[in-house]
Order: C-alpha cells, then structure tokens, then sequence
C-alpha cells in the first residue's frame, strides 16, 4: 500500500502521507474533521466529509468530529522527514562536531587562523572576513613583537576575530546552503 494521501485541518496543517485505508481508520476514530480536507498524490483538495460516504469498510459513521486530529497520525520525526523529502531540502555532507572544533581549535592554537571552519561548510563571505582580519592580526602582532608599535592594535584585532569565531562556531548550525549540519 502506498501513502499517497495527505490531511489539512481546519487551520491549514497538513498531515501524512497515508494510505486510504489508514484515512478511514482515522476518521473512524474521530482523528479527522468533516470540515477538513482530503488529497491524494497532490491531485488537489476534496472535503475529507467524503470519507464519511459510501460503502467504505472501518469507517464508523456514528463518529462525527469537527475537530482536528489531537496528534498528527504520523509521529514529529518521520513527518519532519518526508516534508524536508517534499522540499527538497537534505541536510550538510559536514559534520556539525567538526565544525565546531574547526572553529575553537585552530583560532586558539599557535597558528590562530580564524574562518577556516566557514570556508569549509560554503559561508566563503564570513570565512574570508575572518581569515583575512586574523591574518592582519597576526602579521600585525609579529611586527609589534619586533618592533613594539603595532602590538597594541595587533592583539585587540585578532583578540576579536578569536572571540567572533568561537560564539559562531558553537551558535551556528547550518552550513551555507542554509542545510543543518548534522
């Protein structure tokens, strides 16, 4: 049996997909309004009132609801899935853990290269202001250990770009297709 029918309720919330006969189980059970609606395989909205008619077998048609269903028959996770199928969303080929260690790790380490973490994911923009400034930082805090003068603009630059790297790494979970890394 293939799920190819989908609910609306009253208030617009779509549920599914399901197969007929799961339709009618819930409309038997008074999970399914008359006043909601009913479409099969994208084909259009028909009133879910017509589950109701017939001869169809399950359907108890002493049950009459208005209301919608008390839970979507199908469970958060799986409806989750199958909308993000519909979308076309996916989620990030990269690892969420990786970009979080990217982003803490090579900021605080000897090399202090900030932004590598977004280069990876595609958030090139914010990767290459953050590389590029903790760059500057860097050569600036080289040349003030030698010479003693840029040390004191050197050091709050990429004191900066050190801090902006981390809040993001642990805040941000999506790549930059907007896909949640998982």
């Amino acid at each position: 049996m293939t799920r190819t029918w989908m609910y609306k309720d009253d208030s617009g919330t779509e549920y599914g997909p399901y197969t007929r006969e799961e339709l009618e189980l819930y409309a038997g059970q008074g999970r399914i309004s008359r006043t909601g609606w009913i479409s099969e395989a994208g084909e259009g909205w028909r009133p879910a009132s017509e589950l109701w008619t017939g001869d169809e077998p399950g359907i108890d048609r002493t049950t009459s609801t208005d209301e919608a269903p008390v839970t979507p028959p199908v469970d958060r996770d799986e409806a989750t899935r199958i909308n993000q199928e519909r979308a076309g969303a996916s989620f990030s080929s990269f690892p969420r853990i990786g970009y979080i260690l990217l982003g803490i790790i090579l900021p605080l380490t000897a090399c202090g290269l900030a932004g590598v973490n977004n280069l990876l994911v595609g958030r090139n923009v914010i990767g290459i202001t953050q590389l590029g400034l903790s760059l500057f930082g860097i050569v600036l805090n080289t040349v003030g250990l030698i010479t003693g003068v840029t040390f004191c603009i050197g050091a709050p630059i990429w004191l900066g770009v050190l801090l902006w790297s981390i809040l993001e790494a642990a805040t941000n979970p999506y790549d930059g297709r907007g896909r949640l890394m998982k």
